[in-house]
């Protein structure tokens, strides 16, 4: 029975009139204020042109945003194509029709049927003399920006694209190119090249799953300000991908070019390549841009394994229609603005930048280290420094520039330029609005982009005249409907639900890479709401604002650091490692909002985690994948669960991990093993992040925390407390039961004794023999030494001094062996034994080492940590044996386990163990006197709780006056009530009974059923001997 039964009157009546007025005033600040960042109007938008442009053309009258949004989605086949005519893009023939449906399904659709156009040409349109690109790398100090005019970049990029020309590449023909870039700037140029013949160009790290034609690589990158060499690893891409035709080196430092790169197989430096596609007089012909229709395919951006296994979507041409709708509708971006990227191939947010150049907008490609350098430049100097009217920042950057409260120089801090900062990646906080706002000011607007790697347009537009409210997505995209939809499909709001788009649009894949008849396409995104597109994200949309907010994942990825990751990768990072039999990683996200991964190993047999084999696992994710890869927590258990398809189950743990329980399964195999999983100290507490009741109170969902919790250094920076009580950790276990009564007879002497007296008893005969020269048989000799031990007279004859003298010391012997043996014997008999009886923490470690007894502990608590780092050799030892289980009752409060098993203890509270199972004598527990830790208890109350000194004093009075103790003793008082003296054999002095000497008239019954069957023995010889002399006479 848990302290949380009793209730505390009179400290519920002093607080609750407070508690309901602070909550009620917490509760009415957050609807008035929402977290309002943004609330301006700017006029003459492109936006706004637009909008006036359809409303004269369709005589309609748009009241706001929403409006023009309800229109787009509800005639969206007329929005598209206004969007293309005002965007003025190229194409060698007109669309006949702009939507066209093949099929019942929800992308069963043809876009911009008939049109032939290209990719890099819309993007390359520009043909003067304006700054396209600006190369910004920035390592240990800031290096001198590259600049690129679109017409002399433009015969860069006809070069590469003759280059080609080699080898014979036909429209449609699926040959790719992988690439690793520091700046983004060359392989920028290569990308469009390439798109200028209908080559798809892919971005991923699986060139084996590509089956790639071309690798484009540079020498080197700079990241965090390390530089990493890519050089070492080529030769064994090269050897292990025969499919690779080329791989293109790109030089950056002048030392590349005298290494010798014949090692590599098919591989050359830029420059000889882009000669190649020179005419014999050295001239650079003119680009032909090859027409192409809407929908072919130009690029693959892998997934990181959020649904799934990594997945590559392929992009169509037609994509950039959603993207340049992006800059210059809900950024309003203009030609000469600049936008500013560091962002690496192989991210959507890749693809995403580059058709920005469109537009006329300059392209700022930031390489390297973005937080600040030796004399503190940093990020917001770069803003500053080159005017920059839009950039993206990930959550995660901003958390840590917060953190080294990174702040641009007194001579850049105008940033009269810049427009928009959106902010995205992983979840957004509303802190990361007030730090950026408290750089650069209020005349930004600061707005969340959500999009996928899926769709490659984002989800989320921007409305510079409607108003932000931090965490939220302020409006969706034109042309695309979202709504968040419960498990049944229905849409709802205020609550939480899975996100999902109901309207198509030409950005949507066509398809996923190597998907046979698209079956795993339609599985993963257009099987669970048919007629919709299924996003695996959980949202929520805010009644009052229609602001969207992301609750994270719906699938098994996992966000740390900023960075997308599947369980996938972190497998096969750590699959080799001999030490591990099996693992299971999943994320988990913080009350905080932060995410992180989470890794569970199960070890193989005969080896046991350690702080030191926790770092090699650390050392090997790093080198194999990245250090922001790391799971931030890893912890070992027993099993990892399976369904019955032998199918991993992360979704289940990832559930377990997020809400701290189990739920209900009936599909997994091995379903026991899933309380390791649950209460694990460093899921709840990592960080400064609670779940349960502790997490409630530091959340602000709760203002007291009443319960039995341990007061630990690590809860006091989350939570305060109010002590009432000292808590003292002590083992309990079942009291075994007595040896059978039978078995008293063998008990006196150890197996070792046994085994010397039954030795000397065989081997005295023959010394006796040999030594007193009696001619008596062995078979006598031996009856007679066993007779004089339990107490016979001898007939030996001893005449001479030396015979009385060995005669004398084996008497001697047989008296000192039969009386140990009775007095043992008779002691045992009044007094039973305990089976196994574990009395001290020596004896209950020896018993787990060898392995006679098992221990547990609640899960969730610190005790296992407790034992492992104790100064005690015993308790160290218990620490490695002892295993977490679930202390859980049906209400969910936790409580001393009623049903102990025989030779098994538990570790926990005492007062827990007396208020189960009793106290001596009223108990068939036994429970330790010795007392392993003490901690403080109490209740945990909010930080800012304004009633912690009212408490005080009306906890002291309760104490003091002795209530407390009163109540706890009198639960204990009702124990005996319920105690069955029926179930305690009392080991006490008691007289002989005939069951006493059962055993010994079970010997004397053995001892004449062996005489018997000697005696028979016998008869039958005779019979036998009798026999054949029989038929000796008569042969005679």
């Amino acid at each position: 029975m848990p302290v949380t039964s009793y209730n505390h009157t009179r400290i519920e009546e002093v607080c609750s009139e407070v508690m309901k007025d602070t909550t009620k005033k917490l509760k009415k600040a957050k609807e008035d204020n929402n977290d309002l960042v943004w609330n301006k109007k700017i006029s003459n938008t492109e936006l706004e042109k637009f909008k006036k442009i359809i409303e004269e053309k369709y005589d309609l009258r748009f009241e706001s945003y929403w409006d023009l949004h309800d229109w787009s989605v509800t005639n969206f086949s007329s929005y598209w194509e206004e969007v293309w005519n005002y965007l003025g893009l190229i194409a060698s023939r007109p669309h006949d029709e702009v939507f066209v449906k093949t099929g019942p399904g929800f992308l069963d659709n043809e876009w911009f049927t008939g049109i032939a156009f290209n990719y890099a040409e819309n993007i390359l349109r520009i043909r003067d003399n304006r700054e396209a690109l600006i190369y910004l790398v920035l390592h240990h100090t800031p290096l001198s920006p590259s600049t690129f005019r679109f017409i002399p970049y433009l015969k860069g990029w006809s070069s590469a694209f003759l280059s080609l020309h080699w080898i014979i590449v036909l429209q449609g023909d699926q040959r790719l190119t992988f690439y690793v870039s520091s700046g983004q700037l060359r392989p920028w140029g290569r990308f469009l090249s390439f798109l200028t013949t209908g080559v798809i160009q892919a971005a991923s790290n699986i060139i084996n799953k590509l089956e790639a034609k071309f690798l484009i690589v540079v020498d080197r990158f700079l990241d965090s300000g390390d530089e990493y060499n890519l050089l070492d690893n080529l030769r064994i891409i090269g050897e292990s991908c025969p499919v690779l035709e080329r791989i293109i080196i790109v030089p950056t430092a002048s030392e590349t070019l005298a290494k010798d790169i014949s090692h590599i197989s098919n591989s050359c430096f830029l420059e000889p390549f882009l000669e190649s596609g020179k005419t014999p007089n050295g001239e650079v012909p003119d680009i032909v841009f090859e027409q192409l229709p809407f929908n072919h395919p130009i690029s693959i951006s892998f997934t990181s394994g959020t649904t799934g296994l990594p997945k590559g979507p392929v992009h169509s041409a037609g994509s950039l229609l959603g993207t340049l709708t992006h800059f210059a509708l809900h950024w309003n971006l203009k030609s000469g603005d600049t936008v500013h990227s560091f962002y690496p191939m192989g991210w959507s947010v890749w693809n995403y930048f580059v058709t920005c150049m469109s537009l006329g907008i300059k392209l700022l490609l930031h390489s390297g280290f973005p937080y600040g350098m030796k004399d503190g430049y940093n990020v917001w100097d770069v803003l500053s420094e080159y005017k920059v009217a839009f950039t993206f920042l990930i959550t995660s950057m901003v958390d840590k520039l917060e953190k080294m409260k990174a702040s641009p120089k007194a001579s850049n801090s105008n940033f009269e330029h810049l427009k928009a900062i959106a902010l995205g990646g992983c979840t957004v906080k509303v802190q990361n609005y007030k730090y950026i706002q408290s750089i650069v000011k209020d005349n930004v607007l600061i707005s969340s982009l959500y999009g996928a790697t899926e769709t490659l347009l984002p989800f989320s537009g921007n409305d510079y005249n409607s108003p932000v409210y931090a965490t939220e997505v302020q409006v969706p995209s034109l042309g695309i409907k979202y709504q968040c939809v419960d498990d049944d499909g229905r849409p709802v709001v205020g609550r939480q639900g899975h996100f999902v788009l109901t309207v198509p649009y030409p950005a949507l894949p066509l398809g996923l890479w190597k998907d046979e008849n698209n079956e795993l396409f339609t599985k993963t995104y257009l099987s669970q709401y048919p007629g919709a597109w299924f996003q695996h994200d959980s949202c929520f949309i805010n009644p009052k604002t229609n602001g969207l907010v992301l609750k994270g994942r719906s699938d098994d990825v996992m966000i740390q650091n900023g960075e997308r990751f599947a369980s996938g990768d972190i497998y096969f990072a750590i699959h080799d490692i001999e030490e591990i039999q099996d693992y299971i990683c999943v994320g988990q996200t913080m009350p905080n909002g932060d995410n992180r991964a989470v890794l569970f190993l199960k070890m193989r047999n005969g080896y046991k985690f350690t702080p030191e084999f926790k770092q090699k696992v650390v050392k090997k994710i790093d080198n194999e994948l990245w250090v922001d890869c790391v799971p931030q927590v890893i912890l070992d258990v027993p099993d990892i669960p399976y369904n019955v398809n032998n199918k991993r189950m992360e979704s289940i743990v990832r559930k377990i991990v997020e809400t701290n329980k189990v739920p209900n399964v009936t599909n997994i195999k091995n379903s026991q093993c899933l309380k390791y999983f649950c209460n694990r100290p460093e899921i709840t507490a990592s960080d400064g992040n609670w779940s349960g009741i502790v997490g409630l109170v530091q959340q602000n969902e709760a203002d007291i925390a009443i319960g039995h919790l341990t007061i630990t250094p690590e809860r006091l920076e989350a939570v305060d407390f109010l002590p009432y009580a000292v808590e003292e950790n002590s083992f309990a276990t079942k009291r075994p039961q007595f040896l059978p009564r039978v078995s008293f007879y063998t008990l006196p002497f150890e197996s070792l004794v046994w085994i010397f007296i039954l030795s000397t008893i065989l081997i005295m005969p023959f010394l006796f023999s040999v030594l007193l020269h009696v001619k008596k048989s062995f078979r006598k000799l031996f009856l007679q030494m066993l007779g004089i031990i339990l107490g016979q007279q001898s007939d030996i004859a001893t005449k001479a001094s030396k015979d009385r003298i060995l005669m004398g010391t084996w008497i001697v012997f047989a008296f000192l062996i039969s009386c140990s043996y009775r007095s043992v014997l008779l002691s045992c008999m009044t007094v039973p034994l305990y089976d196994l009886e574990i009395r001290n923490i020596k004896d209950l470690a020896n018993a787990l080492v060898e392995g006679k007894y098992t221990a547990s502990y609640s899960e969730g608590s610190v005790d296992r940590e407790l034992l492992t780092k104790s100064l005690d050799e015993s308790l160290r030892a218990i620490g490695e044996y002892i295993i977490p289980e679930d202390w859980r009752f049906d209400d969910n409060i936790i409580v001393a386990p009623s049903n102990l098993g025989d030779f098994h203890a538990v570790f926990g509270p005492r007062f827990f163990f007396l208020l189960e199972y009793g106290e001596e004598p009223y108990t068939t527990k036994r429970i330790f006197k010795e007392t392993i830790s003490f901690w403080n208890v109490g209740l945990a109350v909010r930080k800012e709780f304004c009633c912690k000194k009212e408490l005080t004093k009306h906890i002291a009075m309760i104490i003091n006056t002795g209530i407390y103790e009163k109540f706890y003793q009198d639960e204990l008082f009702k124990t005996r009530f319920t105690f069955n003296w029926k179930e305690v054999e009392h080991s006490k002095i008691a007289a002989l009974t005939l069951s006493d000497f059962l055993g010994a008239f079970v010997l004397l019954g053995a001892g004449f059923c062996i005489a018997l069957f000697g005696f028979l023995l016998e008869i039958s010889g005779i019979i036998v001997a009798h026999f054949y002399n029989l038929n000796d006479n008569k042969h005679e």
